[in-house]
């Protein structure tokens, strides 16, 4: 109880705070933002950020609470939250601007970028890698070492089903996709990403921490304003440093620190076409078929749904430490963002109950969960 009253002073405090954008100290509270506080307090979340963006337009960009409860810092426009799967968005744009670019072509097999590639995985194309219907099995990610250690590792399990024949949400893909956008680029993931999506976008907070474990240390880099993870540990009422380790070779599945800004930088880009013509932007939340041509759920890294009759695409990661949404249908696109500083606990649709506040007619998503 202790902590949910010193959180609530927290959210209060933090409101009052200087130094936070202007539209986060100027704007009066309005529905999102008591949604939000409701959210946090029933579901331990110390910190959180919202943007809405509507065909290119940011409708709203807030902040909540604290980054880091050791120091109570302020969660800022710039603060860096772990997006964990919710990363693959980002691969799949990535794969994209390369597409464009004539550097990857989707349909190749992936014996055009990848060398010593066992004879069952031979026929995978990377549109199947980036759609999850390779039939590679997922590897042990605690034991695996390097790209070469999984791909050994992969190659020496018995796929889960022929390639191509269904899809099925395995995060192994992400990192042969990894492999092949390093060959196609012959730079290293992040810095392909840095170089054809970031520094265009001005996504000028968005890292990766390359955390590793050697027995009894773990190390990472230090990135500037990032949000400490947490998880809440309801036996004993209080919350534990909870985050996820993607290392080096597994960054394209998870690995991206993003901060609030820089991802309304990038939904801005897709309904603008700046960084990617129509056609490219397309292929990201298109649903690619199977080879019998049943059409599936993943696109290049976003997955679709029909949603209370609306067509959206998005992503979760974590669970619950972002959730992306985006509501592709009609001459304006609305996509929405959510971030939080909390692993677990609470389903990651948060992104879909503050989509009532903006889509006229539909339903709070789990409104028991948020009351």
């Amino acid at each position: 109880m202790r902590a949910v009253v010193f959180v609530a002073f927290l959210l209060a405090a933090v409101a009052l705070l200087p130094g936070l954008a202007p539209s986060a100290a100027a704007a009066p509270p309005d529905s999102v933002d008591a949604f939000m506080r409701r959210a946090m307090l029933r579901h331990h979340i110390p910190g959180a950020a919202v943007a809405v963006v509507r065909n290119g337009r940011v409708l709203k960009l807030q902040t909540y609470g604290v980054a880091n409860l050791s120091w109570q810092t302020a969660v800022t426009p710039q603060t860096a939250f772990q997006l964990a799967s919710a990363t693959k968005p980002l691969t799949g744009t990535l794969l994209a601007v390369l597409v464009q670019e004539g550097r990857l072509k989707l349909d190749a097999p992936i014996t055009a970028y990848l060398d010593s590639v066992p004879p069952a995985w031979q026929s995978i194309t990377v549109r199947e890698l980036a759609a999850h219907q390779s039939g590679i099995r997922l590897v042990p990610l605690e034991t695996t070492r390097n790209t070469r250690h999984a791909l050994r590792t992969a190659a020496a399990l018995p796929m889960d089903y022929a390639p191509g024949t269904k899809d099925f949400y395995v995060s192994t893909d992400y990192a042969l996709l990894q492999a092949i956008i390093e060959r196609a680029t012959k730079l290293p993931f992040e810095e392909a990403l840095r170089q054809k999506v970031l520094t265009p976008l001005r996504m000028t907070a968005t890292r990766f921490n390359q955390a590793q474990d050697g027995g009894l240390v773990r190390s990472a880099r230090v990135l500037p304003q990032v949000a400490e993870v947490y998880s809440w540990h309801a036996p004993a009422g209080e919350y534990r440093v909870s985050d996820m380790r993607f290392p080096d070779w597994f960054a394209a599945a998870g690995g991206i620190y993003a901060s609030i800004q820089d991802l309304s930088n990038w939904l801005v880009s897709l309904d603008r076409a700046t960084l990617l013509k129509p056609a490219n932007a397309a292929l990201l939340w298109a649903p690619n078929r199977l080879r019998n041509h049943t059409p599936t759920n993943f696109g290049l890294g976003w997955i679709a749904e029909t949603y209370q009759g609306h067509r959206l695409v998005g992503h979760s990661g974590g669970p619950a430490l972002a959730d992306i949404v985006r509501f592709a249908e009609g001459p304006e696109p609305l996509s929405i963002v959510v971030l939080t500083n909390t692993r677990g606990g609470f389903p990651p649709y948060l992104a879909k109950a503050l989509a009532h506040y903006y889509v006229p007619g539909l339903q709070q998503d789990r409104p028991e969960n948020y009351k």
